[in-house]
């Protein structure tokens, strides 16, 4: 990865009383927000998106997903119920893996997938990297490092360490923060699985608060501009 890629916001719908989607949609729109993610094709949702000018990164719910694997016709009437009779273009991406799945955790230059996902992983990595267009998306949340780690700093997991926190003798980079450590040690993983060539994006970060949509920003703000590839 040599920079960040444009960035969004992930669009959850579990929780009450939650606004409308043609009222979310059009947030999007008056706060300038080109880019979307959903979990599910709800269809008021994809209604609401037509014509809006939105990329959209839509997910496919796990029981769906051994149907569609082993079935190419189903997998066909999916894409066409849920992606063509929406938008004119299928900008639409569903490959995500959260960062719970790494070995070896610390420093991140030695990071590997873990023993029971290491099956798991090889042979994805290894048809996008036959694919060459596809990426690997990757679900990057330091809250749950920072609340599972024993004596982990605050500043260190909100961008506020005033110094690097340590400096990785593997690759003689400083990490200031925790999101760049977290990034680290996939992009590490990766490249020991064989996916050296292989682009990382960043799918979906935040951190658990009333203002969720704020912290999403402030955090997506700073992949745009200060993300660093760890090589």
């Amino acid at each position: 990865m040599q920079g960040a890629q444009p960035t969004g916001v992930c669009y959850g719908r579990d929780g009450t009383n939650l606004p409308p989607p043609a009222e979310v949609v059009a947030l999007y729109r008056q706060r300038n927000i080109g880019r979307m993610r959903i979990y599910d094709p709800n269809q008021q949702v994809l209604e609401a998106l037509r014509c809006s000018n939105i990329e959209l990164m839509l997910g496919v719910p796990n029981p769906d997903l051994q149907l569609l694997a082993s079935d190419a016709c189903a997998a066909s009437r999916w894409v066409q119920t849920n992606v063509r009779n929406f938008l004119p273009a299928d900008k639409s991406k569903c490959l995500r893996r959260p960062t719970g799945v790494i070995g070896t955790s610390f420093p991140p230059s030695p990071g590997v997938f873990g023993d029971g996902t290491r099956s798991f992983f090889d042979p994805i990595i290894g048809f996008l990297i036959r694919t060459l267009t596809r990426p690997l998306f990757v679900n990057v949340y330091p809250y749950f490092s920072y609340t599972g780690t024993p004596n982990l700093k605050l500043s260190y997991a909100l961008f506020t360490n005033p110094s690097p926190e340590f400096t990785d003798s593997g690759n003689n980079l400083p990490y200031q923060n925790l999101f760049d450590a977290i990034t680290g040690r996939f992009l590490s993983a990766s490249r020991e699985a064989g996916g050296s060539s292989l682009e990382i994006v960043v799918s979906e970060s935040g951190w658990p608060s009333p203002g969720l949509l704020t912290q999403q920003l402030i955090i997506l703000a700073y992949i745009q501009s200060n993300l660093i590839d760890p090589k």
